[in-house]
């Protein structure tokens, strides 16, 4: 009751003034701000979107003050004789233009890279909810390009959304459009992060050149914790094991430093790892300039017992009771012996615990953008950048917006520089160089690392992180598909075409 329902829109100027000087009961002519979206780019959550002539997300929510300007304001005083005049008591002031480090070309190419992957991961039997991908300049940490899929047409937004349109747009089955996933989709990173579990191992005194056995499985604790296909590589170096992905190399590296650690007695002082994880930007927002980021996670020991602390109750009370819900006995009898476990020893940090960890599993969950600043500073040297996508703000002056780096790894550059090499090598003879075939690597050597995180009741995660020219690094591109498979064989195609593009390679 009371809300005005509109009954004509895009009304030319001329009819509306005639229509507002008609004075016709009941009948407002309002003027209502709408974007236009012209782009052959979406980059639809990028850029927001408007509600009510205020910025409701993206840069149009960051910026909102700046880009909305000031309405001006009239005073209308009337005479005795019935006569008015009006004064100017406030002048209406344009708002601001912003110009983003946004490349509209890579934009289309990354946008379109991830769906042509997203399609393929389907045909090949994966669920392949959604993706992403990030592009951005390692040094300063400006966004050349950030795509969602699935994504939606930013125009929806202008004459106003239904609640059929907006249930669509957060359909859980439908891959919930509305989020944008390189800052709001968290997920284990998997082998990706052990290029920090190396520069980890260097800190905690591992020697970089000695060599290291890689067995198709590692027994710990009654536990047995295997290489992808569990495969075997034998004797190799920490670049080989990098190069090559072996889980069992860096499973050892993980089990090590907790015992150096005090194993289960431990005080969390060394947690070697956690705190590279933690200095490289993961655990915490990066900053970005777009609202709605989460922080993820790379929990120490501290936040084992917090976690434990909060959900003890309830699953000790699933270990007495357990899970009469579930329609699956088999699954029913899992959770329940998990509760069990937890109810338990769910505060202890145990071995299994600081494997997992290395290898970016367990729990140890991070957004695609905190990846990208992650290796922007293996790339750039161990400067972690802030990621921005606004650059200035134009109107009567310019304003350049600041984006400060949020400091500097404390990590020898010649352990950046060997996991730098190590990373250059997958794309020639590692997990990546399938991805990679016929590209002149010679000429434009791509550094990257591969990742399969393994997520329960789902399908695996494919990730692929990875910065370019190696040898002079500009650009950080890092994808992600959910539910899609290899890393090596959904994600590496879409960094390939994303690199092709930048460096000017004819695919």
């Amino acid at each position: 009751p009371g809300r005005p329902i509109p009954v004509l829109t895009d009304v030319p100027i001329p009819q509306a003034l005639a229509i507002r000087d008609a004075d016709l009961p009941g009948v407002v002519v309002r003027q209502v701000p709408v974007r236009d979206y012209p782009s052959k780019a979406n980059a639809a959550h990028v850029l927001g979107y408007l509600g009510d002539g205020q910025g409701r997300s993206g840069l149009e929510a960051e910026y909102d003050e700046a880009l909305r300007g000031q309405q001006g304001e009239a005073k209308q005083v009337l005479t005795r004789d019935g006569g008015a005049t009006e004064e100017m008591v406030a002048a209406p002031q344009d708002g601001q233009r912003l110009l983003t480090t946004l490349d509209l070309d890579t934009q289309v190419v990354a946008e379109r890279a991830l769906r042509d992957a997203v399609d393929a991961a389907r045909d090949a039997g994966y669920r392949a909810t959604g993706g992403s991908v990030i592009v951005m300049d390692v040094r300063t940490g400006a966004i050349r390009a950030a795509a969602s899929y699935p994504t939606y047409d930013p125009n929806i937004w202008a004459q106003g959304l239904t609640d059929a349109q907006y249930a669509e747009l957060t359909d859980e089955s439908g891959g919930r459009p509305l989020v944008f996933r390189p800052i709001q989709a968290l997920m284990p990173p998997a082998s990706t992060f052990k290029s920090l579990t190396t520069v980890a191992a260097d800190e905690a005194g591992f020697d970089l050149d000695g060599t290291y056995q890689c067995p198709s499985a590692l027994v710990v604790g009654g536990q047995t914790f295997r290489n992808y296909e569990s495969r075997a590589y034998g004797p190799v170096s920490l670049a080989q094991a990098l190069s090559v992905s072996c889980d069992t190399v860096f499973y050892r590296l993980g089990y090590q430093m907790w015992k150096r650690d005090g194993g289960l007695a431990g005080d969390g002082a060394a947690e070697q790892v956690v705190r590279t994880a933690r200095e490289f930007g993961l655990g915490g927002t990066t900053g970005v300039d777009i609202p709605g980021e989460v922080a993820g996670s790379v929990p120490d020991r501290a936040d084992v017992i917090a976690e434990y602390e909060q959900r003890r109750d309830d699953f000790c009370r699933r270990a007495r009771e357990g899970y009469p819900e579930e329609k699956s006995p088999a699954r029913a009898r899992l959770l329940t012996s998990y509760a069990r476990d937890y109810c338990r020893s769910g505060d202890q940090y145990k071995a299994g615990d600081a494997m997992n960890t290395a290898i970016g599993q367990g729990r140890t969950l991070v957004t695609p953008l905190q990846m990208a600043v992650a290796y922007a500073a293996i790339a750039n040297g161990g400067t972690v950048v802030t990621p921005h996508v606004g650059a200035e703000l134009q109107g009567d002056t310019t304003v350049r917006l600041a984006a400060p780096p949020k400091g500097r790894v404390d990590a020898d550059p010649e352990t950046l520089a060997y996991v730098r090499s190590a990373l250059t090598d997958t794309t020639v003879d590692g997990t990546a160089s399938g991805a990679f075939a016929g590209f002149p690597l010679e000429e434009y050597p791509v550094a990257a690392k591969t990742g399969t995180a393994e997520v329960a009741g789902k399908q695996s995660t494919s990730w692929f992180a990875s910065f370019a020219p190696a040898d002079d690094p500009r650009y950080v591109v890092i994808v992600n598909v959910d539910q899609g498979g290899l890393g090596a064989a959904t994600s590496g195609p879409v960094a390939r075409a994303v690199y092709e593009h930048l460096l000017g390679v004819t695919p």
